[in-house]
């Protein structure tokens, strides 16, 4: 029988230090890390963690509706990592590689050794100008992992994601900026479940999309500004038998940023958004928005409450629209101990007569402690709740109503 406390005792065992280790840590000393390599500094990490995750896939049983029925299942993660960036006024360069083993055990079920894989995080910057009054930054960032942002597919999915970005900003400092952009953004997507039918799911997801954007910014009392955010792209399905019509979309907001007192900010936007291109559905039109409350309760201490209400395009139902309500906290207990967690509620409707509906509820909290400036540990534990209602016979039930408990510890090298 799952016993969630023993599991996670067990976890943390893989990577536990003796208790009399910390008390001969006085503390973690700021000074840099990595190593000098001309007018830059490399920096280079090693992350091992083990994890338990109750919801690692699935197998075939014919016992329960559907056919498939969830596993959990021991991962050791090894996760190696290397930083370089060059400061400078003229031109900062910045890169980052991050690349991550996912081994599956077999504990439970021993198919699922068959889901080990590899995931990454590459990320490359050049910033021009930095501290003048004109700047301009291009950058490319490519993300493979199993934990998509798209909330149409569930669980069992991997996404393979590109932006390439250009933003210009024209600022006078503490009194207005002016930033546009550009972003080109190519992803696609594969199944964990190896079956057939969720493939060809997953695959009439892929895309490719631009997207313009005006983001502005006007000072006008204390430490609040005036807040314009506008944007238009386009996005084109990009599988050999697409499903969904290409779309456009735009929204514009205004809205009011800053912070009332030293400890306490706010910001406020609120628009509209749409959807145009479409000829056979109805396409989305309707208020979006968002608010947040930040309490700075000290310097390396913060809590930040908020609901965000947006949209994103759908091959099946043409779209999406999410509301999220959300609470985030970090905290610096000591200057060796931080905690940080979080909660959300995500409602999520599709399409213009709302014939599927979802809740996401998440949580998690990661407590770590740094024992210098090279060595730090950590635990970690994460919720997942999901459920669906409506008609879509196109993704697997079983993919869209579940319960997920993530149990997991880790030590990290930085040098």
């Amino acid at each position: 029988m799952f016993s969630p406390i023993k599991t996670f005792l067990a976890v943390a065992a893989t990577v536990a230090i003796p208790a009399g280790v910390l008390a001969q840590v006085p503390g973690v000393v700021e000074q840099p890390t990595g190593f000098r390599m001309g007018a830059g500094r490399l920096t280079t990490s090693f992350e091992l963690e083990s994890r338990y995750d109750s919801m690692a896939g699935y197998v075939a049983d014919d016992t329960v509706d559907g056919g498939l029925r969830e596993a959990g299942d021991m991962i050791l993660l090894l996760k190696p990592g290397l930083h370089f960036k060059v400061p400078s006024d003229s031109l900062e360069i910045a890169l980052k590689a991050n690349y991550e083993y996912q081994g599956y055990m077999g504990a439970e079920e021993s198919t699922l050794t068959e889901q080990s894989k590899s995931a990454m995080n590459l990320a490359g910057g050049l910033l021009f100008n930095r501290d003048g009054n004109v700047r301009a930054e291009l950058t490319d960032t490519f993300v493979r992992s199993d934990r998509t942002s798209n909330l149409a597919l569930g669980a069992a999915s991997i996404s393979n994601r590109n932006d390439a970005a250009l933003r210009v900003s024209v600022l006078e400092k503490g009194a207005w900026s002016v930033t546009p952009s550009y972003t080109l953004t190519t992803e696609n997507f594969e199944s964990l479940s190896g079956l057939s039918a969720h493939d060809s799911v997953v695959e009439q997801y892929d895309y490719l999309a631009h997207k313009g954007g005006l983001d502005v910014r006007y000072g006008v009392f204390g430490e609040s500004a005036l807040l314009l955010d506008v944007g238009v792209g386009h996005r084109t399905y990009t599988a050999d038998k697409p499903v969904g019509e290409d779309v456009g979309h735009a929204r514009a907001m205004i809205g009011l940023g800053g912070k009332v007192s030293p400890k306490l900010g706010y910001t406020l936007k609120a628009g509209y958004g749409t959807q145009f291109g479409l000829e056979e559905a109805d396409g989305f039109g309707s208020a979006v928005g968002s608010a947040e409350l930040a309490w700075f309760a000290t310097e390396l201490s913060e809590v930040r409450l908020g609901y965000a209400r947006g949209f994103e395009a759908d091959p099946t139902f043409a779209f999406y629209g999410n509301n999220r309500v959300y609470a985030n906290a970090g905290a610096q207990m000591t200057q060796a101990l931080k905690v940080r967690g979080g909660v959300s509620y995500d409602m999520i409707s599709f399409g213009a007569d709302g014939s599927r509906e979802d809740t996401l509820v998440g949580f998690n909290v990661s407590p770590e402690y740094a024992f210098n400036r090279w060595f730090s540990a950590g635990v970690h534990y994460g919720f997942t709740t999901r459920d669906s209602e409506g008609n879509d016979e196109t993704v697997v039930p079983a993919y869209l109503a579940f319960d997920r408990h993530e149990f997991g510890a880790r030590a990290m090298v930085v040098y």
